[in-house]
């Protein structure tokens, strides 16, 4: 039975292997690919948990948060939503999270954005 339980492992290792796990974006990788298309503005970073990087970009109001881990951009999306929700100020613009990022699309100009989630690496 003893030499059967790495047998039993296999499955979970393999699944992590073909499937790749989580995915970690960040802008080391994906400014190559954002930089061909769009000037990035780097911002402040450090101001919100969990916060790696921040920048915007010359499309108007796109802005790209890579944070440490999905769990942390999801509660930081849901915090941005609920403060902009309370204050008005947000009007159609539209907060998005890709594992790890959040996004901020102007409601103005929806051109670029498949741009910008194509180019997450």
């Amino acid at each position: 039975m003893r030499r059967l339980l790495p047998l039993a492992a296999l499955p979970l290792v393999a699944g992590g292997c073909l499937f790749g796990g989580t995915k970690h974006y960040t802008l080391e990788k994906s400014s190559p690919c954002l930089k061909k298309h769009f000037k990035l503005f780097p911002l402040k970073t450090g101001t919100a948990p969990g916060l790696e990087s921040l920048v915007g970009l010359d499309s108007p109001g796109h802005y790209v948060a890579f944070y440490e881990d999905e769990k942390t951009a999801k509660a930081q999306q849901v915090a941005f939503v609920h403060r902009a929700a309370q204050s008005g100020a947000a009007g159609s613009d539209t907060v998005e999270q890709q594992k790890n990022v959040v996004l901020i699309l102007a409601s103005e100009d929806r051109t670029q954005d498949q741009t910008v989630l194509d180019c997450l690496k």
